[in-house]
């Protein structure tokens, strides 16, 4: 049997260099973050060949003196931690493991001058063997260079990816840093080809701008909430400005870049019955949370936390993200505004449309569209007396008609404003049945109803009868396969009703949790508002148009259905002049 050894500085420092750097873009990491804890106003991250071969780092922090340049190049030393209460980390690189686990894997080059120093200091470390610090020339601040990467650890390169991928992964970690720190100047070059630039920004509103266009700014809304020992900060994406992945939800703890899956589902929970199924929101959430409550200590690269109360800050999430959406104006996706011009340019005909009524261009053929000779005593008509502009006095503006039994066209000072009936009118029934929960009026029906919805369905549905007359819905066995229906809430359409008891007996069989029907109840109202809404093809007066627009102005959330699809979309003349390709 092999006996217990002590493992060398050199093999130690190999192991810990494994859980801390496992690409470029983790020693990136490591050093921007010792660059911000120094208190840097801008910092420059160069790399070559996606960081296999140079990484370098500059940052006009602090800096070093000679003894503490040579202290920070070992183990478990750092100036960033309080012994006598380490569980109160008020930093972001306070372990003392990244700069010895980088050197020991290779060739690494730290420049550093204090203010007040004569000169800089430089040290070199290649395959953990050290130098002794020697005189160089600099400013104030640090310089750390990282050549090679895994030349000491020739396996670690086998797992290595393309260049263009680990450049990406770059790109993804010092955006994540800019948007966590607006008044730092972050510059990003590869190859020697500047990729971002984000001089200091005076606030939240212009890094948004800065690191993803107007348009990204334009379809959030600001978060700001506090609480006793929370506050949160931010932006959030109107519901209908959604993305295909999670890619552009950033969540940050006291500064620092978190992957924490409680508040990525508290993020969904908030966006439930807003957005389109399978699609994420934006969100940029800036968490402040009393030290003692969060352990950052459970990573080694310290991108997951602990936090002491997680359902605590995952209900305040829910509440700041909710109360963000439904304080912010109606409004629709500038995306889907875009979209409704691009259909309508491509929907132009190339030719002009052909005139059904002939026209003769001999001027001595006789024709009935010739002028009449004018008569004795003919008077031409007055002219058409002008059309004064209507006031508009609502955000939505008033009805004008309706298209296909499906929209409903209005006007306001804004422009065109396009409605979906159907989509409106279900959010307009959610939000009624959200406020009426309480005080959940039902009703009885005189000829009580029979559905069939097999054996299996039938047997979960008939597992949560008292939940479900929470929900306004009373339901009875009827043999094996069917139930029979005594009471409804009276949103609810008696011929949709089969479809709904349906839907929630799927999804009963594909959940068996308990009390599933308590944590999907919006997932169920927004099932039930669906089916007890207005149609598309149903004709609807003007009055009624207009009472729908005057609840929609007045209902949270109303911008979007249900589902997330927009409820109406407001075409401005600039993006009529877009569809007709006018200039002015």
């Amino acid at each position: 049997m092999t006996k217990i050894k002590k493992l060398s500085d050199k093999t130690i420092n190999q192991i810990a260099a494994g859980e801390v750097v496992d690409r470029p873009a983790s020693v990136i990491k490591e050093l921007v973050e010792n660059a911000i804890d120094a208190g840097a106003t801008w910092i420059f991250v160069e790399i070559e060949s996606g960081g296999k071969n140079c990484i370098r780092i500059s940052d006009n922090g602090c800096g070093m003196e000679k003894s503490d340049l040579e202290l920070a190049v070992e183990r478990h030393a750092t100036s960033k931690l309080d012994e006598e209460n380490i569980n109160c980390i008020n930093s972001l690189g306070f372990r003392g493991e990244a700069l010895p686990s980088i050197g020991s894997v290779s060739n690494l080059t730290i420049t550093t001058r204090q203010n007040g120093e004569e000169h800089a200091w430089s040290i070199h470390i290649s395959g953990g063997e050290r130098n002794d610090p020697i005189p160089a020339a600099r400013e104030i601040g640090t310089t750390v260079e990282v050549k090679d990467l895994f030349v000491h650890t020739p396996a670690r390169l086998k797992f290595m990816r393309s260049e263009a991928t680990e450049r990406a992964h770059a790109i993804s970690l010092i955006q994540e840093f800019a948007l966590c720190y607006p008044h730092t100047h972050f510059c990003f070059a590869s190859d020697g080809e500047t990729i971002l630039d984000c001089p200091i920004a005076s606030n939240e509103e212009e890094r948004l701008a800065q690191l993803f266009g107007a348009e990204f700014e334009k379809n959030m809304v600001p978060v700001n909430r506090r609480g006793a020992d929370i506050n949160i900060k931010g932006f959030v994406g109107i519901p209908t400005f959604t993305h295909r992945t999670s890619a552009n939800q950033h969540i940050f703890i006291n500064g620092r870049s978190v992957k924490d899956k409680q508040i990525f589902a508290a993020i969904k929970a908030a966006y439930t019955n807003l957005m389109t199924h399978g699609f994420f929101a934006a969100v940029i959430l800036h968490l402040s949370i009393d030290p003692y409550e969060v352990d950052v200590n459970v990573h080694p690269a310290k991108t997951e936390v602990r936090l002491r109360d997680p359902n605590k800050v995952k209900g305040f999430v829910i509440t700041a993200i909710r109360s963000a959406l439904s304080s912010a104006p109606s409004s629709t996706s500038t995306m889907v505004v875009d979209s409704v011009v691009s259909v309508a340019k491509s929907s132009i005909q190339a030719k002009p449309i052909e005139s059904k009524i002939p026209f003769n261009f001999n001027d001595n053929a006789p024709s009935h569209y010739q002028a009449a000779a004018p008569r004795a005593n003919y008077a031409p008509p007055s002219p058409a007396p002008m059309l004064q502009p209507v006031v508009v006095e609502h955000p939505l503006g008033n009805a004008l008609f309706q298209i296909d039994a499906t929209y409903i066209i209005a006007q306001n000072s804004e422009g065109l404003v396009l409605v979906d009936q159907h989509a409106a009118h279900e959010r307009l029934v959610l939000e009624r049945m959200k406020n009426s929960v309480v005080n959940l009026k039902s009703q009885n029906l005189l000829i009580p109803q029979v559905v069939d919805l097999g054996a299996a369905l039938t047997t979960h549905l008939l597992e949560h009868v008292d939940e479900l007359s929470k929900f306004g819905l009373a339901i009875e066995r009827n043999g094996i396969t069917q139930v029979i229906v005594r009471q409804i809430p009276e949103f609810l359409d008696k011929d949709a009703t089969p479809d709904v008891l349906k839907e929630i007996a799927q999804m009963l069989m594909q959940d068996s949790e308990a009390n599933i029907l308590e944590s999907k109840r919006d997932e169920i109202w927004g099932n039930i508002a669906c089916h007890s809404s207005i149609r598309a093809g149903r004709k609807l007066s003007i009055p009624e148009m207009n009472a729908i627009l005057r609840q929609i102005e007045s209902t949270p959330f109303a911008s979007q259905c249900n589902h997330g699809r927009p409820t109406f979309v407001i075409i401005k003349p600039k993006d009529l002049a877009k569809i007709f390709e006018r200039t002015s």
